[in-house]
């Protein structure tokens, strides 16, 4: 991992040396500090200005935030050294591993990464650097239209997850997965997708902004489309 004074900036930095060798001194159990370009910002500075640019050549950077630019959080500068890794939660017992490279990433950078995730017996899956990337940009818009489904009255928390579970095999009903996620991590993933490809289809529902405001952040807090403050869980809606 690599760290700038006493900032981690990224999940995975270890020497690779010879082309092939894995990344095996990297722990994927860490999750990454920069989870979002404006904190790295606020931390570094623009990138090009960041102690950063003096990485040694033999390095690699694997950028393990499950939703921004893999190049943009860490400047052009050293594009070709980095690649994203978006391990799935909880990492021990999710098999997959999207790998995402960015448009100037080298092939030996992605290779030591891919040989890495192997090696923790784990699935690859490749994906361009875009916003969300593939399971995220898939996933999150679903839930997201299953707020929407409740927040228009066609259907109470109970009636959409069990629909969901029973009518499209869904092991769990989108609205429990989003308490389990966190519903401020629902709203930040959904805010990026928005943002960055300016289409309407990804606008956050307003009852999932009023949740994550009223502090309702799903499992973690206590109460989100579920309260579980009882010895049950209990719909809220």
């Amino acid at each position: 991992m690599t760290h700038v004074g006493n900032q981690a900036v990224g999940d995975i930095d270890t020497p690779v040396g010879q082309p092939g060798q894995s990344l095996t001194q990297a722990d994927p159990s860490q999750g990454s500090a920069v989870t979002r370009q404006k904190r790295f910002g606020m931390s570094f500075g623009q990138p090009a200005e960041t102690p950063l640019q003096h990485l040694q050549p033999e390095r690699r950077i694997a950028n393990g935030a499950r939703n921004i630019d893999v190049i943009a959080c860490l400047g052009a500068a050293l594009a070709e050294q980095v690649v994203g890794m978006h391990f799935m939660n909880p990492v021990p017992v999710m098999k997959l591993v999207e790998l995402v490279r960015g448009i100037a990433t080298e092939d030996f950078t992605f290779e030591a990464a891919k040989a890495f995730v192997v090696s923790l017996d784990k699935t690859v899956t490749v994906a361009e650097d875009f916003p969300a990337f593939i399971v995220n940009r898939i996933l999150l818009p679903m839930i997201n239209e299953a707020i929407y489904v409740l927040y228009e009255g066609v259907g109470s928390v109970e009636a959409i997850d069990t629909a969901m579970k029973l009518g499209a095999n869904h092991p769990m009903g989108p609205l429990q997965l989003a308490d389990f996620i966190g519903l401020d991590t629902c709203l930040s993933i959904m805010q990026v997708l928005h943002d960055g490809l300016s289409d309407s289809k990804y606008r956050p529902c307003p009852l999932l902004v009023k949740y994550v405001e009223a502090g309702w952040l799903g499992r973690k807090a206590g109460r989100g489309f579920y309260d579980y403050r009882g010895e049950n869980p209990v719909p809220t809606r």
